[in-house]
């Protein structure tokens, strides 16, 4: 069981570094390319995509993830992986056409109504994406997703180089990228694992929708959470602001997917065995990662200065500021991952839909607050506040849970 948790873990690992890199560089390459202005309202742009994406995703990522690991190796995999894909092919259908009416209506803001049709191509390419990368998940293919998140990203970075940069142009990079990444997927899906007898079946869709539908709360209040602040920037400020404020969210932004791969490495094993064993090594599985997060926050407190002026010359001289603000952020959210991926797991998502709710409360006051105060500032700020109250609400929540008698049927059986 060890080894299988840590080979799991390393592969999770070396895919999320690979990401890391290539994202840091291609995030750190547009700021530079870009003047002030375009990358604010790039940022602001993207940060539309990003929650209509999130509310596209209809929950069913870790979904499609759940099902596709219980029922590996069964005569019922393929119903899920087809039936699947059928669901996001819907959701994908619904969101073009609502983002469309949405952009004839209301352009999202007159001056980017030109930048519509990219949203919805960047939403419905996303959506696909992540679809046969959470069925390589689920069946723990994990160097299929380190090759597709190769292509993807490196490309977007390859693109990127060659040539000058406007704002049409990062969002055509973005979408040639997706689209040469998804058919990668899926020419290795249907070959590596060629479906046989699947059928699309009206109970595999209702498990599925059972299963995601309560996730697409979660995940929609989720990504509000983390973009509100961009659009709520631009609202009550300028691009300027918008522009100091990502540069430095995008260099903490990422960060969290350390959390991530500890999540999907260790936790399909954790919740397989008892309630002790549960909380003997989830207890460690928190203690790492609070070490871990407090060495990370720590250096970049005190490296934000050189950070920002290595990368980006004097170009966002306040980002330096935002970023150590930030850096407290470092401190829960690493932590906040693990609550939620331990939740999810056990599908226990009526929990993190309560919490999140709380904490999208919290965002929307505390970014109306502190934005019109301290501008930039104000957002990291309001960042840390609700980070920290979204922890405090999931080890309430973990408590409460772990001495249930629920936990006591989930967690009752060895294995």
């Amino acid at each position: 069981m060890i080894k299988k948790v840590i080979k799991q873990i390393s592969l999770s690992y070396i895919n999320k570094a690979m990401t890391f890199v290539l994202l840091y560089s291609f995030n750190i390459l547009i700021a530079r390319k870009l003047s002030v202005q375009d990358y604010g309202g790039y940022a602001y742009i993207m940060a539309l995509a990003n929650i209509a994406i999130a509310i596209a995703y209809l929950g069913q990522n870790m979904s499609t993830q759940k099902f596709v690991a219980q029922h590996k190796g069964t005569d019922r995999i393929n119903d899920f992986i087809t039936s699947s894909l059928i669901l996001r092919i819907v959701s994908v259908g619904f969101a073009t056409l609502l983002l469309a009416f949405l952009g004839y209506m209301y352009a999202f803001n007159n001056q980017y109504n030109i930048y519509t049709k990219y949203i919805v191509g960047i939403v419905a390419l996303t959506v696909i994406n992540e679809y046969f990368k959470s069925i390589f998940i689920g069946l723990h293919d994990n160097l299929i997703n380190i090759a597709i998140n190769a292509l993807d990203y490196g490309l977007k970075l390859l693109l990127l180089i060659i040539g000058t940069i406007t704002l049409s142009r990062c969002f055509n990079i973005y979408i040639v990228s997706l689209i040469c990444s998804s058919l990668l997927a899926f020419y290795i899906l249907f070959n590596r694992y060629p479906i046989k007898k699947a059928y699309i079946k009206i109970s595999v869709i209702k498990e599925l929708l059972f299963f995601s539908l309560p996730l697409l709360l979660m995940t929609t209040i989720s990504m509000a959470v983390l973009e509100i602040d961009i659009i709520m920037l631009k609202q009550y400020t300028d691009l300027t602001a918008v522009a100091n404020y990502n540069v430095a969210k995008k260099i903490i932004y990422y960060i969290p997917q350390i959390s991530y791969a500890l999540v999907i490495g260790t936790m399909p094993v954790i919740l397989k065995m008892t309630k002790k064993q549960v909380g003997k090594y989830f207890l460690l599985l928190i203690t790492f990662t609070i070490a871990l997060a407090i060495a990370i926050s720590t250096l970049i407190y005190f490296l934000s200065d050189h950070i920002i002026l290595l990368l980006y010359d004097d170009k966002y001289p306040n980002a330096a500021n935002v970023m150590k603000i930030l850096s407290f952020y470092i401190l829960f959210v690493l932590v906040n991952v693990i609550f939620s991926g331990f939740f999810r797991f056990a599908g226990r998502v009526k929990i993190l839909c309560i919490n999140i709710g709380i904490c999208i409360v919290i965002t929307l006051i505390s970014n109306y607050i502190l934005i019109k105060q301290n501008g930039a500032a104000g957002a990291a700020q309001a960042t840390v506040i609700t980070s920290f109250i979204y922890l405090l609400c999931n080890i309430v929540a973990y408590w409460r849970f772990i001495k249930s008698k629920l936990a006591d049927e989930i967690f009752a059986n060895e294995n």
